[in-house]
């Protein structure tokens, strides 16, 4: 009887950490894509946020010197930044070597 108990969680096991597509080095398992979903779906929220708040805020006294072209800009570039950052901190938690990257960026 403790050994059908095991099953399902052995099951369990292999569909959520077993290794479902192998690209490169880079092992992708269902864990790693629901944690890429979560993190893109807070990168998103984050992001609408920012534009929001920017919006809003250049809505007030304060920032009425700047054209609602150039306040659509900043919140537009602010949202894009956010959406690069959410997609490396993605590709780094799913496994992909980012420091190639880097190396071109450097040169």
């Amino acid at each position: 009887m403790n050994n059908l108990l095991e099953m399902p969680e052995d099951l369990f096991n292999k569909i959520v950490h077993g290794i479902w597509l192998t690209i490169g080095n880079t092992e992708i398992t269902l864990f790693r894509i629901i944690g890429l979903l979560v993190i893109l779906f807070i990168v998103w929220w984050v992001a609408k946020t920012i534009e929001r708040v920017l919006t809003k805020l250049s809505q007030t006294s304060n920032y009425q010197s700047l054209s609602p072209s150039a306040i659509y800009a900043i919140s537009r570039i602010s949202r894009y930044i956010v959406w690069l950052l959410g997609l490396v901190i993605g590709l780094n938690f799913i496994g992909f070597d980012l420091s190639s990257l880097a190396l071109l960026g450097a040169r």
